[in-house]
C-alpha cells in the first residue's frame, strides 16, 4: 500500500510540474505575439507562394523549404512549410498567428522536456531540469523567429517518440501498433527538420546506458530495439532519397567551403567554447555567429587546445558518471548526437554556430543539470544552512534565465530590430553590417547602405559575397565605374557566378563598353549558364553595335538583316532577391515606398 500511496503521490506532482512547464513556457514568450516577421521569415513565409496559398499536401512534398519565390533550394522541410501554409490561411498572413503557435508550441515542448526527463529522473531532478530548459535564453531565436518552429516540432515529436519508446519498454512483447507508432513520429519529425535523423543513437544509447547494454542487445530480448531501430532506418532513408530529388543540400557556410573533414575538426574545436558557453550561460546572444566575431580558421591555438580540452574533460565526466549518475552520461550524449548534424564535421552546413540549431542539443544539457541538481540537494540536506543557499542560488539563476529571455524578445521584433540588434552585438562582424546595410537598400535609403556596406568591407575585405552585394548595390546607383572592378574580382573565383556575370554586363552596357559587353556575355554562356536573358542580352549588345559601328558589323544580327532599333537610353539590370529587374520595376517599387506601398506586391511581378 505505502508503494502504491507513493506512486500515486509522484503522479499528481508529475501532473502539476507538467501544467507549472507548459504554463511557464507560454506565459514567458506571450510579449514575442507582438513581434512581425523578421530574418528568414520574410523569404520562407512572406514572400513563399505556397506559403500564402495552401495547395495540396504533395506540392510541400515536392517543393524545397525556401519555395519558388526564390533560386534557393538547399533544404526540404515539408511539413514545415505545410504547417505555415495552414497558420497563414487560419490567420489571413498576420504574424500574430504564427507566433501564437510557436508560443503554444514552446509551452508543450517544456511540458514534453519534463516527461523525458521524467523517465531517468526523479520528480525533483527532471523538474530542475525542464525548468532550465524553460527558461534559457538560448531558445530566444527558435521561438521568438517565427521560422524557429522547425526546431520546436522536431524537439515534440521526437519526445513523443521516445516517450512510446520508453513505455514499450516495459511491456513483455514489442506491440505492432506502438512500433508503428514510434516509427510514425520519427517519420513525421524528419519532415519538419532533417537533423531528428539522430532519434536511432539515441535510442541505442538510452538502450547502452539503462537498459539492455551491448551485449543483450542484440539477443532475443532486444529485439523489439531493433525492430524499432531498423524501421527507422529504412524511414531516413527513404527521406534522404525523396529529398535529394528535391534539394540540392544545405549550402557550406562559406568560410568553410574549401576546407576538408580535418580543417573543418580543428574549426569547430575552436568554437567549442563558444558552444558550452551558449549552452551553460547564454547570456550573451547574436542573430549570427560569422567572422569576425567566431573564427573559422583551422589554427593550432589557444582556442584549439581549450576546445580540445573541454571535449576531453566532458567525455572522461561522460564515462565516469555511468554508474552513479547515468542521466548525466545520457544527458552528455543527447547534447552531442543532437549537434552533430549541424557541426559541419560529417558535412558542411549554412552556418558555423546558430543558437536556434542548438535548440535540440540544449536539453540533454538541461537533463544533465537535472541530474546533478538532485543528488546534491540530498547531500546538503542534513546542513539546512547549505540546503536553503543552493536552493536561492538556483532560483536566482532561473530568475535571471527568465528576464534574458524578456529582455532578448524584442530584438526579433522586425528585420529593423534584428539587423540593429546584429551590430550591437556583434560590433565587429561583417555580416552583421552587411545585413543592416541590406535592410537600408531595400527601403530605399542609400546612403546609409552605402556607409553600411563600407563599414562591413572595411572589417572583412576578402569577404566577396559581401563584396559582390555592395557590387550590385553601386550598380543600382548608377555607379558602374566602381562596380565593374567588384564584379571582375568575384568572377575570378567563382565563375559561373550568374548575378556577378549579369551585373558586369549590364555595367558595360550602360557605359557604353559594348564589345566587352559581348565577351562578357560569351564568357557566362560558355560556363553553362543556362538564363534566358543572356540570349536577350546578347542580341542587345549585337544591335548596339552595329549601331555604334563599335566593331565591324559582321556578326550574326547584321547578317541575318535584323532590324535594330537606334537608341542612346542606358541600358541597366539590377538584382534583386534571385531576381532580375530592369530599372523600370525598380522605379516603380521606389515609388510605391514613397506612397507607402508595400514592395511585396513588387517583388511578386514578373519581368514585364
Amino acid at each position: 500500500m505505502k508503494a502504491f500511496r507513493d506512486a500515486a503521490e509522484h503522479r499528481r506532482m508529475d501532473g502539476w510540474i507538467t501544467a507549472a512547464c507548459l504554463a511557464l513556457g507560454v506565459g514567458l514568450y506571450a510579449t514575442s505575439l507582438r513581434n512581425g516577421f523578421a530574418f528568414d521569415d520574410v523569404p520562407i513565409i512572406a514572400n513563399n507562394p505556397i506559403v500564402r496559398e495552401l495547395e495540396g499536401l504533395l506540392k510541400y512534398f515536392s517543393t524545397s523549404y525556401w519555395g519558388p519565390s526564390t533560386s534557393v533550394d538547399s533544404a526540404y522541410r515539408p511539413m514545415t512549410v505545410r504547417l505555415f501554409a495552414v497558420q497563414w490561411m487560419l490567420g489571413n498572413g498576420s504574424p500574430w498567428t504564427f507566433h501564437l503557435v510557436a508560443t503554444v508550441l514552446y509551452g508543450i515542448c517544456c511540458a514534453l522536456a519534463y516527461g523525458v526527463a521524467r523517465t531517468m529522473l526523479a520528480p525533483l531532478g527532471a523538474a530542475v531540469g525542464a525548468l532550465a530548459f524553460a527558461v534559457t535564453p538560448l531558445h530566444v531565436e527558435a521561438v521568438a523567429n517565427v521560422v524557429g518552429q522547425a526546431e520546436l516540432w522536431v524537439f515534440a515529436w521526437l519526445a513523443i517518440a521516445f516517450l512510446l519508446y520508453v513505455e514499450a519498454r516495459l511491456e513483455p512483447t514489442l506491440r505492432p501498433l506502438r512500433a508503428m507508432a514510434i516509427v510514425g513520429a520519427y517519420g513525421i519529425a524528419l519532415n519538419f527538420k532533417e537533423h531528428a535523423v539522430v532519434l536511432p543513437a539515441m535510442v541505442l544509447g538510452f538502450e547502452l546506458i539503462f537498459g539492455l547494454g551491448w551485449k543483450r542487445l542484440w539477443r532475443a530480448e532486444g529485439t523489439g530495439t531493433r525492430t524499432i531501430v531498423l524501421g527507422m532506418g529504412l524511414i531516413a532513408a527513404a527521406f534522404v532519397a525523396v529529398r535529394l530529388q528535391v534539394s540540392t543540400g544545405d549550402s557550406a557556410q562559406w568560410d568553410l567551403r574549401d576546407f576538408g573533414f580535418v580543417e573543418r575538426s580543428i574549426v569547430m574545436l575552436r568554437l567549442m567554447p563558444t558552444i558550452l558557453r551558449l549552452l551553460l550561460w547564454p547570456a550573451h546572444l547574436a542573430a549570427d555567429y560569422s567572422p569576425q566575431f567566431v573564427s573559422a580558421t583551422p589554427n593550432f591555438d589557444a582556442d584549439f587546445v581549450i576546445g580540445a580540452a573541454m571535449v576531453v574533460v566532458l567525455t572522461t565526466a561522460a564515462v565516469l558518471a555511468r554508474r552513479r549518475a547515468p542521466a548525466i552520461t545520457f544527458g552528455l550524449l543527447w547534447a552531442a548526437v543532437a549537434w552533430l548534424p549541424v557541426s559541419n564535421l560529417l558535412f558542411k552546413s549554412g552556418v558555423l554556430v546558430a543558437e536556434r540549431t542548438l535548440f535540440l542539443s540544449s536539453f540533454g544539457v538541461a537533463l544533465a543539470v537535472g541530474a546533478c541538481a538532485a543528488p546534491l540537494l540530498r547531500a546538503l540536506a542534513p546542513v539546512r544552512v547549505m540546503r536553503v543557499t543552493v536552493t536561492a542560488l538556483a532560483g536566482c539563476a532561473l530568475l535571471l534565465g527568465a528576464a534574458r529571455t524578456l529582455q532578448r524578445i524584442p530584438a526579433w521584433e522586425d528585420n529593423a530590430a534584428v539587423f540593429a540588434q546584429m551590430t550591437v552585438d556583434t560590433p565587429s562582424n561583417a555580416r552583421a553590417w552587411a545585413a543592416l546595410a541590406e535592410y537600408y537598400n531595400m527601403v530605399a535609403r542609400e546612403a546609409p547602405a552605402d556607409s553600411m556596406y563600407r563599414k562591413a568591407l572595411e572589417l572583412d575585405p576578402g569577404h566577396r559575397l559581401i563584396e559582390l552585394n555592395y557590387g550590385l548595390f553601386l550598380q543600382g546607383l548608377w555607379r558602374c565605374d566602381e562596380a565593374i572592378p567588384i564584379f571582375r574580382r568575384f568572377l575570378i573565383e567563382m565563375p559561373n557566378a550568374t548575378s556577378a556575370h549579369l551585373g558586369l554586363v549590364s555595367c558595360l552596357l550602360a557605359t557604353s563598353q559594348y564589345s566587352r559587353a559581348r565577351l562578357a556575355i560569351l564568357d557566362g554562356q560558355a560556363q553553362d549558364i543556362n538564363y534566358g536573358l543572356f540570349r536577350r542580352l546578347r542580341r542587345s549588345t549585337d544591335s548596339l553595335l552595329v549601331v555604334t559601328d563599335s566593331v565591324d558589323a559582321r556578326n550574326r544580327w547584321a547578317r541575318e538583316g535584323r532590324p535594330f532599333d537606334r537608341t542612346n537610353r542606358r541600358f541597366l539590370i539590377t538584382m534583386a532577391r534571385g531576381r532580375v529587374w530592369n530599372a523600370a520595376q525598380r522605379r516603380r517599387l521606389q515609388e510605391m515606398q514613397a506612397a507607402g506601398g508595400s514592395s511585396s506586391a513588387a517583388t511578386s511581378s514578373g519581368i514585364p
